[in-house]
């Protein structure tokens, strides 16, 4: 998983959380105990998406591989191609 990736999940989890706690139609309730597991994992994807950026930013001029196998070309990471896609 790429750190946009992660962000978009970390976004997602928090965005339905929301929804849930708004009562609005057709979101599954959970209960206490699973509403804290999932601002847990959106807290885990936030902070990989963080070290994903601060990689990212301090590597601008170096080609870099993940043990996951993503792997990003200079051009992609000098122009934060990805990272632009999850915030646009």
């Amino acid at each position: 998983m790429t750190g946009p990736q992660h962000y978009a999940s970390a976004v997602a989890l928090l965005s339905n959380l929301r929804r849930e706690s708004a009562g609005l139609p057709g979101m599954q309730i959970h209960g206490p105990e699973q509403q804290g597991r999932m601002i847990a994992e959106a807290q885990a994807h936030a902070t990989l998406a963080l070290a994903a950026a601060t990689i990212d930013a301090a590597t601008q001029n170096v080609n870099h591989s993940t043990p996951d196998g993503y792997s990003a070309s200079q051009t992609d990471v000098a122009n934060g191609t990805e990272w632009a896609r999850v915030i646009a």
